[in-house]
């Protein structure tokens, strides 16, 4: 059974070329298109993963200048004797700290207090006031002779949010004797965070908890906002994509947070329970491809706009002679041997 029948075999020679050249076209656009999606997601896979270890680099050497300031303090005579001192000794010795803090503070735009902590967690500080330590997570890590990993404390206001590292103070046999401490104010580290921009975004981090350390958003620091257990149910993406993240190591994750697909790159930041989340939105992140689709959509308009024209001049420079044999051999089943001259040579030629 006959599913096409064309009554000129020029109209089926264009056709058939048509249609070959056209499958030719968009089987091309589509393997490129692909191939191109997948090579420029690769390249944003590594370069947001270089991005979170860039910005990890540079809070890790934020966190190393803190405690190494820290250090500088602890090594102090009177700061290293003091546990040793008594009576009005203690007390002239106590008040020379206090004085020594007062001034590195109001040097110091970022430090808040500043606080010598004894081994049983009696501390005081740069304000003259007296505090106690004794259960304080950091106090009991550098109790134990090594910087401690920096803490987050909320408040009020972003302003009164701190960020506490301490350090241990060793005496002159090189045994861990007290602690020094600072608060430090946590602002600074979400302002450093905005100096980073990724398209309209800008990278975060989050606590081994979830807890958000530093973010564009600085009430999300204060509010403690985790985005593990807040970003449950709706943004459920985001919980489990943070839930990887804290497994430790750098790597690329993907989720959703408010209707919006975000790749990202994280890492580690040492010297800390911290991480770094570098996300980037995905029409930011893959408008390479789009122009690249475009391009490709155009430039197979136009070949196959191209190939019609082709083809019907093939088509017609093909189709032409048999034609002229299909009407001299009518012709001559009519009984008609009156030919024109075109004729006339395809018959010599035949």
């Amino acid at each position: 059974m006959k599913l096409f029948r064309f009554k000129k075999i020029r109209t089926f020679l264009m056709l058939l070329m048509v249609a070959v050249t056209s499958t030719i076209c968009v089987t091309f656009n589509f393997f490129s298109y692909s191939q191109g999606r997948n090579s420029i997601k690769q390249e944003i896979t590594k370069a947001l993963i270089l991005e979170a270890q860039g910005v990890s680099s540079t809070v890790a050497q934020y966190v190393a200048g803190q405690n190494e300031k820290l250090k500088i303090i602890s090594e102090l005579d009177h700061v290293r004797t003091f546990d040793k001192t008594t009576g009005t000794e203690r007390k002239s010795a106590k008040d020379e700290i206090v004085e020594y803090f007062k001034t590195v503070a109001s040097l110091d735009a970022e430090i808040h207090d500043i606080f010598y902590i004894e081994r049983n967690g009696a501390a005081f500080s740069s304000d003259g006031k007296n505090y106690d330590f004794s259960s304080a997570p950091y106090f009991k890590e550098a109790l134990s002779g090594k910087a401690a990993n920096p803490v987050k404390k909320s408040g009020q206001t972003i302003s009164d949010v701190m960020i506490y590292f301490a350090v241990p103070v060793f005496d002159m046999n090189k045994k861990v004797c007290a602690v020094v401490a600072a608060s430090v104010f946590a602002e600074g580290l979400s302002d450093l965070m905005l100096s980073f921009d990724i398209g309209s975004e800008h990278p975060y981090m989050i606590d081994s908890t979830g807890n958000t350390i530093a973010h564009k958003t600085k009430d999300w620091v204060r509010k403690d906002y985790n985005y593990i257990d807040d970003t449950k149910g709706e943004n459920q993406t985001c919980s489990d994509a943070m839930v990887t993240v804290l497994q430790g190591g750098t790597g690329y994750v993907e989720y959703v947070m408010e209707n919006i697909l975000k790749f990202s790159g994280y890492g580690p930041v040492n010297g800390t329970d911290w991480f770094v989340i570098a996300p980037m939105r995905q029409e930011e992140a893959m408008v390479e491809v789009v122009e690249t689709r475009i391009s490709l959509s155009v430039f197979t308009l136009i070949f196959i706009l191209l190939s019609f024209i082709v083809a019907v001049f093939i088509a017609n420079t093909v189709a032409k002679p048999v034609i002229g044999v299909n009407t001299i051999m009518k012709k001559i089943a009519s009984g008609i041997l009156y030919f024109t001259e075109e004729e006339t040579d395809v018959i010599v030629q035949l």
